[in-house]
């Protein structure tokens, strides 16, 4: 009889990650020069999938394409598959399986997805990780793997090793992850070395938001085995694969640093002594690595992308709405919520980068902004945007300010006379205020925002909804004077498109 695994008695958090999303690393293997096979028809492994949050909505969004997950915990393969069968989804499959025994039948894959496990593992299934990619990853194929880093988590481990200390002394305490919260407080609060109390209260912050399965699995699991980056590398390079980038792309140059780290650095010509370095200064605790085949050309794509990738912008205008039809400012300045600050003069770039900022976060294509630009200020055309976009706009995603998109999503960010949600948001919303949405990011909602989210069907109309609305309020507050019903309502049906929940 298998033995439970901890997965079994306290199941993961069930969450999306957008940095593992197939759209997401074909546009980056693209920008680094790759050719991966299209994301719309391709096969896709994820090694220790959980509950199947993370391929749901990729095997919704793409029906052509087969995935395949595979877990250690039958409790989670088992929510996993419930869901796939509720959505009918036929071309998603879960299996439990350990990485060690995955089976050399199941071929070739183009994409595959190792998150949050490669840490939590003996060294034994580490390897085995490494070899399933070195034999199972298509020639073309990008593989990413996330894992806990050093110098970053040298800090976590040592307060790690006092929970569990603590956990050896009070072996009778049902709730570890509230003792741990307890002793993170007490070492907060009086621990006599300053930097041991910052720290403490840091790793408070950080898990104040965060489930306690997440602080039982990621911090108090059996295994935890943090590294360098560069020894991650050298490991995969022994199994025929090659360091591609880094999911979070700005964390990729020196010159995203301050100008004397730029200097000393410049001096190292490998990237991957460049970037150890980068996370020696950054302190960095943890990667979401992309990998492909040795011997794979890797080269600089940008300029190829500028010209059919949708393009999306993460800086807000300081000033006042521009109005249409009125002439454009002579500056703009824009900023970001780390406090970025870009001042542009030119008059198409105003225009290119209000139009963006307007967008709700939706990518939008160079062909739907020219119509957009032209509707709203009577300027520009392609060739212009392209000419922007090869300047400002690279420098920009080498920033991290801006990202270019192979697939702009099937979301919407617009209210419609008939919204619909998004089904797998719709169907997740029956069980939890937490959604996946079409950024295949994690959004909470209320409990009036989860209610509405399983009513837009797209054949209900929002003038139909209201009414029914109404006539619930009306029963619970009958001397009512003022009917604020519709404001309200309305603003929840706006939060929802604005978080991308809504289906085009």
């Amino acid at each position: 009889m298998d033995r439970a695994t901890p997965y079994d008695k306290v199941p993961y958090t069930n969450n999306a990650h957008p940095q593992t999303h197939i759209a997401n690393l074909y546009t980056l293997g693209r920008i680094f020069g790759l050719t991966p096979p299209p994301f719309q028809r391709c096969r896709v492994l994820e090694l220790g999938c959980g509950r199947g949050g993370n391929l749901l909505p990729m095997a919704w969004e793409y029906p052509e394409s087969q995935f395949l997950g595979i877990d250690l915990s039958q409790v989670q393969i088992d929510d996993a598959q419930h869901s796939a069968e509720a959505l009918q989804l036929r071309n998603l499959h879960f299996c439990k399986q350990s990485i060690e025994e995955f089976a050399n039948n199941h071929g070739a894959f183009d994409y595959i997805i190792c998150h949050g496990v490669y840490s939590w593992v003996p060294e034994e299934v580490q390897e085995g990780i490494l070899r399933i990619l070195r034999d199972h990853l298509s020639s073309d194929g990008i593989a990413v793997v996330s894992y806990n880093t050093l110098p970053g988590w040298y800090f976590v481990r040592a307060l790690r090793d006092m929970m569990v200390y603590q956990e050896a002394i009070f072996p009778e305490a049902s709730d570890r992850s509230g003792q741990a919260r307890l002793l993170l407080t007490f070492l907060k609060e009086h621990a006599q070395d300053q930097n041991m109390r910052e720290f403490a209260a840091r790793e408070v912050q950080i898990l104040t938001d965060r489930p306690d399965n997440y602080l039982l699995h990621d911090h108090l699991g059996d295994d935890n085995r943090p590294c360098y980056f560069s020894e991650f590398v050298s490991r995969a390079i022994n199994h025929g694969l090659q360091y591609l980038g880094d999911t979070m792309v700005k964390t990729m140059f020196v010159h995203n640093f301050s100008p004397e780290v730029a200097e000393r650095l410049s001096v190292l010509h490998n990237q991957i002594q460049q970037e150890q370095f980068l996370d020696f200064i950054a302190n960095r605790r943890f990667r979401s690595t992309l990998l492909c085949r040795s011997g794979v050309t890797i080269k600089n794509s940008l300029e190829e992308i500028v010209r059919s990738f949708a393009i999306r912008f993460f800086m807000t205008p300081q000033q006042e709405d521009l109005t249409e039809g009125e002439p454009l400012p002579t500056e703009r300045s824009f900023v970001s919520a780390d406090g970025a600050l870009l001042t542009v003069s030119d008059p198409l770039t105003i225009a290119l980068f209000d139009t963006l900022a307007k967008q709700n976060d939706k990518p939008l294509f160079v062909s739907e902004l020219v119509q957009k630009i032209r509707w709203r200020f009577g300027i520009g055309d392609a060739e212009g945007i392209h000419h922007i976009l090869l300047n400002d706009g690279i420098r920009l995603f080498t920033a991290g300010l801006l990202t270019f998109h192979a697939d702009a999503g099937c979301y919407t960010t617009e209210i419609s006379a008939h919204p619909q949600a998004l089904p797998l948001s719709r169907y997740q919303a029956q069980q939890s205020n937490r959604v996946v949405n079409g950024r295949h990011q994690m959004v909470a909602l209320s409990a009036e925002e989860a209610t509405l989210l399983q009513i837009l069907d797209g054949e209900t109309s929002w003038h139909t909804i209201l009414q029914r609305f109404r006539q619930q309020q009306e029963k619970q507050e009958t001397d009512q004077e003022n009917d604020n019903t519709e404001k309200i309502w309305l603003e929840r049906l706006h939060h929802l498109a604005r978080e991308a929940l809504l289906l085009r």
